[in-house]
């Protein structure tokens, strides 16, 4: 596997001491130059940093469109690594961490002008491409989660439901130090700072399953109770909820109307009742159907619940759902998770699922929105081109080899984002959807 950016700087770190010479100068020498030293030492490892993770992201990209094989990509970052230690400069003894003081964060000073005219143009092809007006052009949307801490991703080593301030610090530094991204005229890299709590499993805490970071992951544990006991949670007093919302202000704060802030992953009624219930919610579909839609009808109001406070705290005009960093959609749009849909048949998601769906898709403050599908659900494909508020299907993983099935049987108004397979690469899916409104979940390729 190559090497993280984390193991670059502890790799940096030590070279840094085999390169220095067997013979390391004096104390008094090194306390003259230790500081300036210091500081230049730790501008170098940052400026390496940011390259090896340009260098990561253009390798994957073009492992994306097929140009490199898997063994290639690994390869050279590898060497890209080793390369990096010996460009750092020599230095004489141990150099401790020092403060980035090199970028104001909070003023957005590095968010520039130029930086908000390319946004601003990115934003408008978005909703054209949305609302069917003007020429139609391909749109391609992708960028990293800033800061190194996400629910999705596993990572609690900043909590940023205890801490939201050294959490939004992070997220900031990352995004002033990866600006260049921003100012992509053809690639669109939305600023969003993302306050994922707990990933997929948010909701799992706010009704009292045990939810743990572990192995790189976010865990939850199978609530106890019967599907008919489960009741709405008593939000005021939840604590979860209550530092989410903390969280959510003090993003909207730090964003001054220039960034974008998400929501907490909300998810959908069939994904957190499986959480909650597992195995049990999926047989009871036969066995005790109104257990199920009693469970389904209370996870459905409380997603509607969070939807209204959310929007209550974070303007309409800056408000996003989550992984907006490349299902960006226009202001107003919902979000709902489809991937355990692939789990029941077409007659049980119309009765139990569709209508849920529907309905967190057209509550008010809603304008439609977006499901996101990663396995085999082509047998849904109907109900979704019924869904009137469904004004967009992601497609990842699974769902994106099966891409053809959603090419010809959703309306012509709602918009497909795919992300490339190595089954559906983009030439693939440019072929597939022929000039459909389509959103490329990767960097524009060259020829367009």
């Amino acid at each position: 596997m190559p090497p993280s950016p984390g193991h670059t700087v502890n790799a940096t770190y030590r070279q840094v001491h085999q390169i220095g010479g067997d013979n390391p100068p004096s104390p008094g020498s090194r306390q003259r130059r230790g500081r300036n030293e210091a500081i230049l030492l730790h501008h170098r490892i940052g400026v390496l940093v940011c390259e090896y993770k340009d260098i990561c992201r253009e390798l994957k990209r073009r492992r994306a469109l097929h140009w490199l094989s898997q063994a290639e990509v690994q390869g050279h970052m590898a060497r890209g690594t080793r390369e990096a230690c010996l460009r750092l400069p020599r230095t004489s003894g141990k150099v401790r961490r020092m403060p980035n003081r090199t970028m104001p964060l909070r003023d957005l000073k590095w968010f520039t002008p130029a930086i908000q005219k390319v946004q601003a143009e990115h934003r408008a092809r978005v909703a054209a491409l949305h609302e069917g007006t003007g020429r139609a052009r391909l749109v391609a949307i992708t960028g990293p989660m800033f800061g190194r801490c996400h629910g999705l991703g596993g990572n609690n080593d900043i909590d940023m439901l205890k801490d939201p301030d050294a959490w939004l610090d992070d997220v900031l530094s990352d995004m002033a130090r990866q600006a260049t991204l921003l100012a992509d005229r053809r690639t669109f890299c939305p600023p969003a700072i993302e306050p994922d709590a707990l990933g997929t499993h948010y909701l799992d805490a706010i009704f009292g399953a045990n939810v743990f970071f572990k192995e790189g992951q976010v865990w939850s544990e199978p609530l106890d109770c019967e599907l008919t006991a489960l009741a709405p949670p008593d939000l005021a007093s939840n604590r979860v909820f209550q530092a989410s919302l903390e969280l959510a202000r003090r993003a909207v704060r730090a964003a001054r109307e220039k960034l974008l802030v998400t929501t907490p992953v909300l998810s959908c009624p069939i994904n957190i009742g499986i959480n909650l219930f597992g195995e049990r919610l999926l047989a009871a579909f036969i066995e005790r159907p109104a257990a199920v839609s009693h469970a389904l009808r209370v996870i459905t109001d409380l997603i509607l619940a969070c939807c209204r406070s959310f929007q209550e705290i974070i303007p309409v005009a800056t408000r996003r759902t989550t992984v907006a960093c490349n299902r960006y959609a226009p202001p107003g749009h919902g979000f709902i998770d489809g991937c355990a849909t692939q789990l029941i048949s077409a007659r049980h998601y119309r009765e139990f699922v569709a209508p849920l769906d529907n309905e967190i898709l057209s509550a008010k403050g809603q304008r439609g929105g977006m499901i996101h599908l990663c396995g085999s659900c082509v047998q849904h494909i109907p109900a979704w081109r019924d869904m009137e508020p469904l004004r967009s299907v992601q497609l990842n993983d699974r769902a994106t080899d099966d891409l053809e099935h959603y090419a010809r049987g959703l309306r012509p108004n709602q918009v497909l984002y795919v992300s490339p397979t190595e089954a559906t690469p983009v030439p693939r899916i440019l072929s597939l959807t022929r000039g459909r409104r389509i959103v490329l979940q990767c960097p524009m390729p060259e020829r367009w």
